[in-house]
């Protein structure tokens, strides 16, 4: 897993990990959402919020996204 900003355009649009939780954006799809939670290897009961983040139309349009916050530990 990167840290900082680490932004990886084909799969995972953000990650970071900061003192035993980590988080991750991808596309707000199940299907998408399914697939990375499956190659990360992350169990249901390590997942603490799956958050819907909006898409926006205007000046920089981009497609909804959701921000999965997980334990590490």
């Amino acid at each position: 897993m990167q840290c900082g900003d680490g932004q990886n355009e084909v799969r995972v649009v953000f990650e970071r990990e900061h003192n035993g939780v980590a988080e991750f954006i991808t596309e707000a799809s199940v299907e998408m959402l399914n697939a990375e939670l499956a190659d990360r290897g992350i169990k249901p009961d390590r997942i603490i919020t799956v958050l819907q983040v909006p898409g926006q139309t205007m000046a920089n349009p981009t497609t909804p996204k959701f921000r999965v916050l997980y334990c590490t530990d």
